[in-house]
């Protein structure tokens, strides 16, 4: 793998670490001014910058035959993609949803459908992996249709609408719960492929459940936003979170013990990054659950931190680790007492200010005022994220990464 796309990927991630940190002193001295701005600059870096580019990264290596003539195409739409992950990082903090954001956003659109072109031609919808990866790459498309409307949306109706928030959540949902889920379990589904030969029992189960549930659980984003109450929203909600739990016993009887089986022979490193992200896998699907049974969803997805903790338990436990974990089976062997350390001190940040989150919404949740020194706490806590990124970071200079297998 070249190993400059992946110290780009980890340098916009130690970005995103910063933007957070910055975040939190906002909070912290209830400055308003700009926090809207720093806020999508965060959010599009993280998800654009960091996510996007290293799915794209695992997909190149995983799914595309290796010639000078795809490298070539695949470097340069890289490049481009890079190219505009900084220009809404220079813009989105002075200008929010404006003339220059929105012109660097729709090149990473194009550059993403570009992106799709390139891999459906080497797509054999006989492979179960290669299912998940053209439903990701079909949810990938599916997502930018709220992007487009966002124009249209805010000269009818403005930015404080709820079809304003609509079209951003149908966008993120999407990315998130679609494109980024089915192209973890693509690649998931191929590192079993590749290294033991089959593929796990009830693949197709799998594989309906999950994108059946993704459908369905866009229900959450809209009751968050709803003006009105929406008769019988609940139902789709429910029916998604008994999908995701059949899904989820499907996958720690039949695909987690091959899994175990890859990294048994590995490092302990590829341990903590896989079980880390198992964890987050359990808890994002258990946790609707709880919240639907006590029938305290509406009230709770309200309060904003634990609408940011689940999110942060999604896109930083699920699809981060799983990130980590994909990188620490493809490194050498040799010096990782930075990588370790690193990949340590990031998933002790992970635990502490998920904690802190929850607590502090349950304070809020009960009437309780705000836990006692939670900004102090939580901004301490997070500097460990780019502390750990660095360590990461650092341990790549000096090799060269192996391609994935």
């Amino acid at each position: 793998m070249n190993k400059s796309w992946v110290l780009l990927n980890l340098s916009n991630l130690l970005i995103v670490s910063f933007l957070g940190i910055i975040l939190r002193f906002f909070q912290l001295f209830h400055t308003k001014y700009l926090y809207g701005n720093y806020l999508h600059t965060h959010s599009h870096v993280a998800i654009l910058g960091w996510m996007f580019l290293s799915f794209f990264i695992a997909i190149y290596y995983f799914f595309i035959p290796k010639n000078n003539g795809n490298l070539k195409k695949f470097k340069t739409l890289y490049i481009i993609s890079q190219i505009s992950v900084w220009g809404m990082l220079l813009s989105f903090p002075f200008q929010g949803y404006e003339s220059i954001s929105i012109a660097f956003s729709t090149i990473h659109i194009l550059c993403a459908y570009a992106f799709v072109w390139l891999i459906w031609k080497n797509i054999n919808l006989k492979e179960y992996d290669q299912k998940f990866l053209k439903t990701s790459l079909i949810f990938m498309v599916i997502s930018t249709l709220g992007i487009w409307g966002l124009g249209g949306v805010i000269s009818i109706v403005g930015k404080n609408s709820f079809l304003y928030h609509l079209a951003i959540q149908f966008f993120l949902h999407f990315q998130i719960q679609g494109w980024f889920l089915f192209a973890l379990w693509a690649c998931l589904f191929k590192l079993i492929k590749n290294k033991l030969s089959i593929y796990p029992n009830y693949s197709k189960a799998f594989f309906n459940l999950n994108l059946i549930a993704v459908i369905f659980s866009f229900s959450l984003p809209i009751l968050k936003y709803q003006e009105n109450q929406i008769p019988y929203l609940n139902i789709f909600l429910h029916l998604s979170s008994i999908l995701n739990f059949i899904a989820l016993l499907i996958y720690l009887k039949h695909i987690h013990p091959k899994i175990k089986t890859i990294i048994n022979s590995e490092p302990a490193y590829c341990s903590m990054a896989y079980h880390t992200f198992l964890l987050s896998y359990i808890l994002k699907i258990i946790v609707p659950i709880f919240l639907l049974i006590s029938n305290s969803i509406n009230e709770i997805i309200i309060i904003n931190n634990f609408y940011i903790g689940f999110i942060h338990l999604t896109v930083l436990g699920v699809y981060s680790f799983f990130i980590f974990f994909l990188m620490s089976l493809n490194i050498e062997k040799r010096n990782l007492n930075k990588f370790t350390l690193g990949l340590g001190l990031v998933i002790i940040a992970f635990i502490i200010t998920e904690l802190l989150l929850m607590i502090q919404g349950f304070f809020i949740y009960f009437n309780l005022g705000s836990l006692k020194f939670y900004y102090p706490l939580i901004i301490s806590s997070s500097i460990l994220f780019p502390i750990g990124i660095v360590l990461i970071l650092l341990n790549f200079l000096p090799q060269r990464i192996n391609k994935f297998k």
